[in-house]
C-alpha cells in the first residue's frame, strides 16, 4: 500500500496525492495537508528495498536551506505480524525553523497517516 501511489487518494487522509517513479532515483511529488495548508513537495528516493523500505528527501527550491527525509520501514515481528515503522529528519541552517513552524502540523499528518494505513491494511 505504501508504494503504490496511484491508491493513495483512497485510504490517505494527509497524503492525498503521490506521483512519480517508484525507483531508487526517481522523483516523486507528494501533496501533504498540513491543517488547512497543502504543500506539494518533490522528494528523491533514495532508498528502495520493495516490501521492507522506502526513503526519499526532499528537493524543492529550499533543498540548501531545509531539507527533510522520510523513511519507511515494514519490520516481521516476533507474532508473525508486521510492524510499520517510520522516521522524518530535517537538517539544514533552517531546519530549526521549519520544525518550529511545521513540527506539530506534520506530526498531527503522520499519525493521521498511520491511522489510514492501519485502517486500510486490516480491512484487506
Amino acid at each position: 500500500m505504501l508504494s503504490d501511489f496511484a491508491a493513495y487518494p483512497q485510504w490517505n487522509t494527509y497524503s492525498t496525492r503521490a506521483e512519480g517513479p517508484l525507483e531508487l532515483g526517481g522523483v516523486v511529488t507528494i501533496e501533504a495537508r498540513l491543517g488547512d495548508e497543502v504543500r506539494s513537495v518533490d522528494n528523491r528516493i533514495t532508498r528502495l528495498d520493495p516490501g521492507r523500505a522506502l526513503c526519499w528527501h526532499s528537493l524543492n527550491w529550499y533543498e540548501s536551506l531545509a531539507r527533510g527525509t522520510r523513511c519507511r520501514f515494514l519490520v516481521p515481528n516476533a507474532s508473525g505480524g508486521t510492524e510499520f515503522r517510520h522516521h522524518e529528519i530535517m537538517e539544514g541552517p533552517l531546519a530549526g525553523a521549519i520544525e518550529w513552524i511545521y513540527r506539530d502540523r506534520i506530526e498531527a499528518g503522520l499519525a493521521q497517516m498511520n491511522a489510514d494505513l492501519k485502517r486500510a491494511v486490516e480491512s484487506r
